[in-house]
């Protein structure tokens, strides 16, 4: 009789394992990019956050946020805009949409901005709904980033 009680206890154990490994590999599941050739992870640190950086020093982090005020793409974009160009100076160059992989939309937006001397590029990719927000940053100097916009422009469809 004592067999029979076994058989379906080890089942609920081997069950609560199976959903609590699918709980943990979904907390880990951070967002990330389809890195371009020549960038490497660097770190994920808990906190939605994603870096990869270039040997030539070009860097992509990406942030996941939650909606919690629902805004929209263009709300979302146009106060980036507001801030970079009104707070810190930077100039506006570009600022175009897309569409990732899994059919979410997108914008990316493109400043130049001055450091000791040294212009760098500047690129925020948005890509939001109605409860996440996902911020990818790309940069890097002016000339060294040029020759990998764009793929890293590319990869910003890739957001999974």
């Amino acid at each position: 009789m004592k067999k029979y009680i076994l058989i379906p206890f080890l089942v609920i154990v081997v069950l609560v394992l199976v959903v609590i490994a699918v709980a943990v590999a979904n907390y880990y599941d951070y967002p990330k990019i389809d890195l371009p050739e020549g960038f490497t992870e660097l770190k994920y640190d808990g906190d939605w956050t994603f870096e990869a950086l270039s040997g030539d020093d070009c860097k992509i982090e990406i942030n996941q946020h939650k909606n919690t005020h629902e805004g929209s793409l263009d709300f979302i974009t146009d106060s980036m805009i507001k801030m970079q160009t009104l707070e810190k100076q930077y100039a506006l160059i570009e600022k175009k949409d897309f569409t990732t992989n899994s059919g979410e939309l997108g914008r990316y937006i493109v400043f130049e901005h001055m450091v000791d001397a040294i212009m760098y590029t500047y690129v925020i990719g948005v890509v939001s709904n109605s409860s996440d927000i996902w911020v990818i940053e790309a940069a890097g100097d002016k000339e060294t980033f040029a020759k990998r916009q764009e793929a890293i422009l590319a990869s910003f469809k890739t957001l999974h």
